[in-house]
């Protein structure tokens, strides 16, 4: 399966919208776009069209404020904290999405058995970092000028530490995201030309 994501706008947030590049976003029939933003792998998104059938998005759309997302050989269906007499509901919705999906899947799988694994993932937004960054590196800013004014003390010591290390984590995060995209894609381009 490639791995796909289906984040449901009224599910209190768009948890994944920050997460994937908005380049892989898949617009799909009908008003189905009212009720999820789809993230598909580039280069794959005729192919995600062929087993999301109509069938498959009214499944979807039943589970109610749900997100859902394809990973490898897994359907999984992320609920907000449900009430004890929702989850038989839930489950059932779960496993009739399931059904219609391996249904549609048989034609699929052998074209996809054909498809470089690497080509079939999602990339990840390395900008996601950059609120952490800017947050890391203001805050020790912040501190180095209190340390500054301030008798320098084991407290200060561990605080900058903290600020730095926290700031040059993200900052590698960030590289190493923006690294691995861009092999990603060179990798793709190369085995398909």
């Amino acid at each position: 399966m490639p791995h796909l994501v289906f984040d449901n706008k009224q599910a209190g947030g768009h948890q994944f919208r920050r997460i994937y590049l908005n380049s892989q976003k898949l617009s799909l029939d009908g008003n189905f776009d009212d009720y999820f933003a789809t993230y598909s792998p580039e280069y794959h998104q005729i192919e995600t069209l062929s087993f999301i059938t109509p069938e498959v998005l009214w499944a979807m759309i039943e589970l109610q404020n749900c997100d859902v997302e394809f990973l490898d050989d897994y359907l999984l269906c992320y609920a907000p904290l449900l009430r004890h007499d929702q989850l038989a509901t839930f489950r059932q919705r779960c496993l009739e999405l399931h059904i219609k999906v391996n249904d549609n899947l048989s034609d699929y799988v052998e074209r996809q058995q054909k498809t470089v694994p690497f080509a079939r993932r999602l990339r990840k937004n390395p900008l996601r970092y950059i609120l952490m960054i800017l947050t890391s590196g203001a805050l020790f800013v912040y501190f180095v000028y209190l340390t500054a004014l301030a008798p320098f003390d084991g407290r200060s010591f561990f605080v900058l530490a903290v600020t730095s290390l926290s700031f040059v984590y993200f900052v590698v995060k960030m590289i190493k995201e923006a690294q691995y995209n861009r092999r990603l894609k060179a990798r793709f381009l190369k085995h398909y030309r």
